[in-house]
């Protein structure tokens, strides 16, 4: 073998050496895909084993906003031993790859934290609300929405939570808000999504829509941080090209579809409109009512 190899070495040298250093460049990109898969099945045996832990509520988390006019208040059972459990786990690879691991990571997050015991609670007051205030099925995805925009901003830097301790605690940064409104709209039975802007390091929740979606993925960006509609993206955040790359769409489940698109478009447009005509002095103003 060592002599046909150098016969084949003298006849094409720079070939041979080519094909051996594209093998061992293969085998190393194998051998860093095995070893990521074995930290991905981990990270999902413990979080999985973490959730499936149910111990007795223990206290109210109390969470207030407003809503179509109307006050709304979410009474969620919660167990402070859950809550020293999960801040005990690191809960951080779920947004530390990216490309397809990225999408393993939040996939089985997400699907995980819908079916825990601590999502159950918060659906069941949720759906309470969704009773009183005599919701649609619409209505309620922007329910669930102003609840989790509601949770103040946390602090970058802190070890990632999961949506128990965001509401436990009464925190969360944009990954943290985005996983937990993602779990509940896969909870309710929504198409959900987490959208990923890399080019501006913000991350969104997804619904399925009834129309052509964010960037025509049928599904709609859901900010998380700061009152929006569903649909809304914050301004600058809808740049792509050579500068921002495309967004990452990470497709969690199927679902019902969120149908009140065509309105809140409608919407958003009279606001541009009337934002357009304050900026001419008031002159369009004329024209936005018989755009009406």
């Amino acid at each position: 073998m060592r002599r046909a190899l150098r016969q084949r070495l003298g006849r094409r040298p720079v070939r041979t050496v080519l094909a051996a250093l594209c093998a061992i460049a293969l085998l190393g990109v194998l051998a860093q895909e095995g070893a990521t898969w074995i930290q991905w099945r981990v990270f999902t045996s413990q979080l999985t084993a973490l959730e499936a832990a149910s111990p007795s509520p223990d206290k109210l988390v109390t969470l207030s906003f407003g809503f179509h006019g109307r006050l709304v208040t979410l009474d969620v059972p919660v167990s402070d031993y859950a809550v020293r459990r999960a801040e005990e786990f690191d809960f951080s690879p779920t947004f530390g790859r990216v490309g397809h691991w990225r999408e393993r990571y939040v996939s089985a997050a997400v699907l995980t934290e819908s079916r825990t015991g601590f999502m159950d609670a918060l659906a069941t007051s949720l759906r309470r609300q969704r009773t009183r205030l005599e919701l649609d099925a619409d209505e309620y995805v922007e329910l669930m929405t102003r609840a989790t925009q509601s949770i103040p901003y946390g602090h970058v830097g802190d070890p990632l939570k999961t949506p128990l301790e965001v509401v436990a605690t009464g925190s969360g940064v944009c990954t943290e808000k985005s996983v937990l409104l993602a779990s509940l709209l896969v909870h309710e039975g929504y198409g959900a999504a987490v959208w990923s802007l890399k080019g501006h390091s913000h991350v969104g929740a997804g619904v399925l829509t009834s129309g052509e979606g964010f960037a025509h993925t049928g599904y709609a960006f859901v900010e998380t941080t700061e009152p929006a509609y569903v649909g809304q993206l914050p301004g600058g955040y809808a740049a792509s090209g050579p500068v921002y790359p495309a967004p990452q769409l990470i497709e969690i489940a199927s679902g019902r579809s969120y149908q009140a698109d065509p309105q809140v478009g409608y919407i958003l447009w009279l606001r541009a409109s009337a934002e357009r005509a304050s900026r001419h002095g008031g002159s369009g103003r004329r024209d936005v009512l018989m755009g009406l």
